[in-house]
């Protein structure tokens, strides 16, 4: 079941396991689906969350209405960023 105002983005997984929860947020989708950038950080951050979007199946995910409206826009709405790929990768 989704949280409350949040929308399920990948039901991956098996019964009775339990997985945490991540809230994906515009700045995750931007970096898989761009392309590879020529600066050092932002490439960086796109190679880490591919990594990490690799694994995704390990985690709920969940995004905001607003997160999806502003995906399926394509727009260059930027919202603050709750953590980074690399706090993503942490264990």
């Amino acid at each position: 079941m989704a949280k409350q105002g949040l929308e399920r983005v990948d039901a991956l997984g098996g019964m009775g396991s339990v997985k945490p929860s991540v809230y994906v947020e515009t700045t995750i989708v931007s970096y898989l689906a761009a392309r590879p950038s020529h600066g050092i950080i932002v490439r960086a951050h796109q190679e880490l969350t591919r990594r990490w979007w690799r694994r995704r199946g390990t985690f709920e995910l969940f995004a905001s209405p607003l997160v999806v409206e502003e995906v399926i826009r394509g727009s260059g709405y930027e919202p603050p960023i709750l953590c980074t790929s690399e706090e993503l990768l942490e264990q």
